[in-house]
């Protein structure tokens, strides 16, 4: 059975205790620069790793506790994978805006044109009006990195899951074991991303009606000021009235813009947490070190990676404790087998069952059957004697 990634991360969010108020705090804390993504990051993934262990709990109550003490290891980790997945898109994208004659690059690239920089190293992209042939290059680069945003998006998150169970920012470039988890279950990750574009359709949504009753709550505020402003009402009054609406306005379009952080925070917790199930089918307390084959990765073994149950059908309860599993990058994971070599494959305990067995002596099958036969001649000749 297929777990649904939306309707089972929304479930988890949902049951924990103060879900909304948590994420109203994250979407304060993620404001701060470089800080608070390091510390949303370090905490939503920590959650995420707790059910790749297999370990069903709800959102920690406290953001800063640190129970683990990995939070801001983990968070820093993470950001900086996501920084390193978005240098090449970015180039390819700067690339595009120089060609198209858009953005500070295509500025820059007008600008060496038209001979402020006369040895300037951009007059490949034409003259100081964009060309055709300019245009399209553009157009083909925004199409390149639209898909490579996508592509490197993938093995984004998969290297997110990775840094957040080995505890090591080298496990999250080791480029082909996470296009091994995507090949495994790239169905499964395909999944997750449209969970992603249907939660940010909702966000939208939400926060379209957000922006429409603020309109109108604007609206009947000020409605009559302006009609009064608009029949010849005093200065003073008129200035007034402007400043009041201004502050107003600046005021609603902050709550909104807070709402919209708030939004973006829950479709990052669904992803996280989906992610979460998704590493989890891999049978991740068998994973060896960072460098070993994992179970899905060893055809010999011929192990499908087991879909996740639903979360009705989960056996532990919410409040467990949550589980700290140390993972060094060259130790094997807590729960691997430690004496594989100890079980052999079927044909070579077979071939070692054939060895066991004592070979026959072949001098002592002749001496047997020199005293047979010896038996046999004395039985004949007793009849002989008797008569």
């Amino acid at each position: 059975m297929r777990i649904k990634y939306f309707q089972t991360a929304w479930n988890d969010l949902t049951k924990s205790e103060g879900w909304l108020r948590k994420m109203m705090l994250l979407a304060l804390i993620t404001m701060i620069p470089i800080f608070g993504a390091i510390v949303v990051m370090g905490y939503l993934y920590g959650w995420a790793r707790d059910i790749a262990w297999g370990v069903r709990n709800p959102l920690p109550a406290r953001i800063f506790a640190n129970e683990d003490g990995k939070l801001y290891r983990r968070g820093f980790f993470i950001f900086v994978i996501g920084i390193v997945a978005g240098v090449l898109p970015y180039i390819v994208f700067t690339f595009a805006e120089g060609s198209m004659g858009v953005g500070w690059a295509g500025l820059l690239a007008s600008s060496v044109n038209s001979g402020y920089f006369p040895h300037g190293s951009f007059s490949s992209f034409g003259g100081p009006v964009v060309s055709a042939g300019s245009l399209t290059t553009g157009m083909l680069l925004y199409l390149l990195g639209m898909v490579l945003t996508l592509g490197i998006c993938f093995f984004r998150w998969a290297a997110s899951m990775r840094v957040s169970i080995y505890d090591n920012l080298s496990s999250g470039f080791q480029v082909g074991k996470l296009w091994s988890m995507l090949r495994a279950d790239g169905s499964g990750i395909l999944r997750i991303f449209g969970m992603v574009i249907l939660a940010n359709i909702v966000a939208g949504f939400v926060l379209f009606l957000i922006f429409m009753l603020l309109m109108l709550v604007f609206v009947a505020m000020f409605a009559g000021t302006f009609i009064s402003m608009v029949d010849g009402g005093s200065a003073a009054g008129n200035v007034g009235a402007v400043i009041s609406a201004l502050l107003v306005g600046g005021l609603f379009f902050t709550i909104w813009a807070y709402a919209a952080v708030v939004c973006s925070m829950i479709v990052e917790t669904l992803t996280a947490r989906a992610l979460g199930y998704w590493v989890g089918q891999f049978d991740v307390p068998h994973w060896g070190g960072q460098n070993d084959p994992a179970p899905f990765e060893n055809p010999a073994r011929e192990v499908r990676p087991q879909q996740p149950q639903p979360v009705d059908s989960v056996q532990q309860v919410w409040g467990a404790p949550q589980a700290t599993v140390p993972v060094a990058s060259d130790a094997p994971v807590a729960g691997q087998p430690q004496n594989e070599e100890a079980s052999a494959p079927a044909a070579v305990e077979g071939e070692a069952a054939v060895a066991a067995v004592p070979e026959a002596d072949p001098g002592a099958d002749v001496s047997a059957a020199t005293d047979a036969g010896a038996d046999a001649d004395s039985a004949a000749d007793t009849p002989k004697s008797s008569q």
